[in-house]
């Protein structure tokens, strides 16, 4: 079984190659339509700066995104101290920095984490 760093690091090597394949999709598909429309070339470049930047920005604010799109509230930390305090607890436990604490508001029971390393982390 995996620890918790080795579970990090495989997962940043999956979201890396997503992200290196979703860039070659996108150059590749951009290529063959300029090709086959016999667009010019500096299209091309326009539309490959823009496939970089997006997936950058993708990479980078994605867990900001994730969290608007889901309508996620920072949990209240005086309210909730004892969440605050038990998830500090795992997180010295575990050599890491808290991650910050977000809520639904939902009936639904739901939970995921977010973020692109630990101290940019997020607890839905």
């Amino acid at each position: 079984m995996k620890d918790l760093f080795e579970a990090i690091e495989d997962n940043k090597r999956k979201s890396l190659l997503f992200l290196f394949s979703l860039f070659v999709l996108l150059i590749t598909a951009i290529h063959v339509f300029c090709w086959t429309f016999e667009l010019p070339l500096w299209l091309e470049v326009i539309a490959d700066i823009i496939v970089v930047l997006f997936l950058l920005f993708t990479y980078k604010k994605g867990d900001s995104v994730v969290l608007k799109s889901v309508g996620a509230q920072p949990l209240d930390k005086h309210k909730y101290r004892w969440v605050y305090n038990i998830v500090e607890g795992l997180a010295i436990a575990a050599e890491i920095p808290p991650p910050q604490l977000w809520v639904i508001k939902s009936e639904a029971y739901n939970a995921f984490a977010t973020g692109t390393n630990p101290s940019h982390a997020h607890i839905v």
